[in-house]
């Protein structure tokens, strides 16, 4: 397999640590893919996997803070562009086909299942792999159903070299400010030059997991959990939360 995986963090080293684990030690055709990882709020730097020439740590100043609702759209925009430097980087010498992204705060649980969905993206006629968010509206923000969700995504690599998808992620307009989600489908709007998000996702958006919730476990891309980020849950709930839920599926090293 040929993926490079950009996992974007705040303060989720025990989580990133497992995954370069799992990827690099437990799955057998990750072995050799390239890591980046970019991470904010790990102040000390203690984030660092020095013997490993393929995986990478950035690490950022939090722009976030407590202004969650302004800024993290913001600030994973801009973790996705730095990640996106060290993975053209990384193209140089090795051959990428695809692009992973990943939320720190996510665990992936089955190697075959992820491979199969992958490789039936890369065998489709689409460009992009996510999940979109199901039409919803309330008082703070509103989704039309063809949104982008950030935890899991994946784009073919040559599509982002042509468009500049990824390497060049904006921010435009209050919808984009308050969500990733729609920060991502814009994105690929003016990266495509559509008129509409709408025709975006129809045209470039291959759908891994239609109708998904937030949190909780999941069963796209061969299954994987996520139990919330900071705002929703403290870090020692999700651990103690993530911790659980692989000693129920076998996996005790967490």
């Amino acid at each position: 397999m040929n993926a490079a995986f950009l996992i974007t963090c705040y303060d989720t080293m025990r989580e990133a640590r497992f995954t370069v684990d799992l990827l690099r030690n437990k799955w057998v055709k990750t072995k050799h893919c390239p890591i980046v990882i970019v991470i904010s709020g790990d102040t000390q730097r203690n984030l660092q996997f020095n013997d490993d020439k393929l995986t990478r740590v950035v690490h950022l100043d939090d722009i976030v803070g407590v202004d969650f609702n302004n800024l993290v759209s913001t600030s994973i925009m801009r973790q996705i562009r730095h990640g996106m430097i060290e993975v053209k980087d990384f193209a140089r010498s090795l051959y990428i086909d695809n692009v992973v992204h990943m939320h720190g705060d996510i665990l992936l649980l089955n190697e075959k299942g992820f491979v199969d969905t992958l490789e039936n993206f890369n065998n489709s006629d689409k460009f992009v792999a996510a999940d979109p968010v199901s039409a919803q509206r309330s008082d703070y923000i509103h989704f039309d159903g063809y949104e982008l969700m950030p935890q899991i995504f994946a784009a073919k690599y040559d599509f982002c070299l042509r468009t500049s998808y990824l390497f060049q992620m904006d921010i435009e307009g209050d919808l984009e400010r308050r969500s990733t989600e729609w920060a991502l489908i814009g994105n690929l709007k003016r990266a495509t030059r559509w008129a509409t998000e709408r025709k975006a996702f129809e045209e470039y958006v291959c759908v891994i997991e239609p109708s998904r919730q937030q949190w909780g476990e999941h069963k796209g891309w061969g299954g994987w959990i996520h139990y919330g980020n900071m705002l929703h849950c403290p870090k020692e709930k999700r651990e103690q939360m993530n911790e659980a839920a692989l000693r129920s599926k076998g996996v005790h090293d967490y």
